[in-house]
């Protein structure tokens, strides 16, 4: 039952932000492909795979965070395509687009780090 309140709250929020922030919800998929049990979880277009087994404050920061990638690829996706290409010399914690979904989901959908994200090393 957990499992399915948890999803079902993923969900729900995922609709919520997009609403919000004018993407294309994104619908939520209760594993992580590749991951196993301990990946917390992985954005792509219009899915977000997300381990609901995770307890609900925790779950929140997957969700924005995840979200937040999201929101990237379709409002600017030629500087995420530029991060995929540019950013395999940067370790992945350092990269913008991941600097820029951490803070968003730190703040809880307030505010992102735009100026690392949009800065793409040469």
């Amino acid at each position: 039952m957990k499992f399915l309140k948890n999803w079902a709250w993923c969900q729900l929020s995922v609709i919520l932000l997009g609403i919000k922030y004018m993407v294309i919800s994104p619908l939520v998929l209760p594993f992580v492909p590749q991951g196993g049990v301990r990946a917390a979880g992985r954005a792509f277009t219009f899915f977000i795979f997300v381990n609901v087994r995770h307890e609900r404050p925790f779950l929140r920061r997957i969700v924005y965070h995840e979200f937040r990638h999201v929101w990237q690829w379709q409002h600017h996706p030629m500087i995420y395509f530029r991060w995929m290409a540019h950013g395999i010399n940067v370790p992945y914690h350092d990269r913008g687009f991941e600097k820029d979904a951490r803070a968003f989901a730190k703040s809880l959908g307030k505010h992102g780090d735009l100026k690392a994200f949009y800065h793409i090393p040469k």
